[in-house]
């Protein structure tokens, strides 16, 4: 259909609902020029982002009685789809999202549809990619975007800090643990292990010693030395905490394949030390972390004294307290930054995020390095 003949459809469209928006989240801004400025003449609210987190932030912020038309590129989908598996369904079940297409010729045979049903006439011949969130089931939102193929990512207010400290009602903590639980689920694959491979290649193209690591990864790795690569000075160890501190769901998603071995690694040589610690009677154990934060994460550690704190990251910590005190480092050379021990005491019978001693695993074979799962709670 031609996109301006759809004008009248959408006035319509617009007399049934107090508000409509077109929403096109879109990798690149060069692609579908012609349609997104066609979109832009017809539809009074068109918005078209580039980056997920702006997106569904803006639709979070529109009115409740709006009815979001969502346009997504094919770069999105598996993200969506897997989410929303793993029970992070408050996306697709927003009331606001009237349908969520492929492309917009489909979005404009769903306002073809709408408005023809209002009218008393129902053109069953035209296919429909989404109805309207409140006649669709969430699988039936997940059948259709699995044979689209498309992929979209989605996630929060991006969040820039390596440490959050907890109240009773942290929505953010709790969200940040499902999609964890979701990337750990996730089956691997030698597409996840090349996408994420082919993604780096590019970012270090110019970078002959990385270029070499990553080569190296892809003839050499197994899930045997998931740890063995985590604590390597490379591309890996850089780019998965960069990932994991902004908790920004496309580069999580691209690290899929080591956050799941590097955990399931974990899970193994935590029951062969908690055995040995056993062995030995030892019900407790003391390790340090010594690292520098912002001076606002300090203030906020301060104002909380009491309640828990989560680390975005996988964490690593000694049992060598003056070992811990060199990666402290010397805040008092940068007026922004605080250098900080943390001593933390685990009780090795309480057994939710698996932890061990990586010594004869790890790149360094010199250090007593007791290294924790990802959104450990303390």
């Amino acid at each position: 259909m031609d996109s301006y003949k759809s004008l009248a459809y959408l006035n319509n469209i617009q007399k049934r609902y107090d508000t409509v928006y077109v929403i096109w989240l879109d990798e690149a801004n060069d692609t579908h020029i012609e349609a997104k400025q066609n979109l832009n003449n017809i539809v009074q609210h068109t918005s078209i982002f580039t980056n997920a987190d702006e997106c569904i932030t803006h639709i979070s912020s529109l009115n409740e009685i709006a009815k979001v038309f969502l346009i997504l590129s094919k770069y999105y989908a598996q993200i969506i789809i897997e989410l929303e598996r793993g029970g992070l369904s408050t996306f697709l079940s927003d009331d606001k999202i009237a349908g969520i297409f492929h492309d917009e010729n489909r979005l404009f045979l769903k306002l073809t549809h709408d408005v023809a049903r209002s009218s008393g006439n129902h053109p069953s011949s035209i296919p429909m990619i989404i109805m309207n969130s409140q006649e669709e089931s969430r699988q039936n939102y997940l059948k259709v975007l699995e044979l689209e193929q498309s992929r979209l990512s989605v996630s929060p207010t991006i969040i820039r800090h390596s440490i959050k400290v907890m109240s009773k009602q942290c929505g953010t903590y709790t969200w940040h643990q499902f999609l964890l639980t979701i990337l750990l689920r996730m089956k691997n694959s030698d597409d996840a292990k090349m996408n994420m491979l082919n993604e780096y290649r590019l970012c270090y193209n110019d970078d002959i010693f990385e270029q070499r690591k990553i080569d190296d990864f892809d003839e050499n790795y197994d899930l045997t030395k998931a740890v063995w690569w985590y604590t390597r000075d490379s591309f890996l160890y850089r780019e998965l905490n960069k990932a994991l501190r902004t908790e920004k769901i496309e580069q999580l998603f691209m690290f899929r394949y080591f956050i799941s071995d590097l955990h399931t690694q974990l899970v193994q040589l935590h029951s062969d030390y908690v055995a040995l610690l056993e062995e030995y009677d030892r019900d407790v154990i003391m390790v340090y972390r010594g690292q520098t934060i912002t001076s606002d994460e300090f203030q906020k550690l301060e104002q909380n004294i009491g309640r828990f704190i989560s680390m975005n990251t996988f964490i690593s910590t000694t049992t060598d307290r003056n070992v811990a005190i060199i990666y402290a480092g010397d805040g008092s050379q940068s007026p922004d930054l605080e250098s900080v021990l943390l001593e933390i005491t685990i009780d090795i019978h309480i057994r939710t995020k698996p932890f061990a001693n990586i010594r004869e695993y790890s790149y360094f074979h010199d250090e007593d390095e007791i290294l924790f799962s990802i959104g450990t709670l303390f």
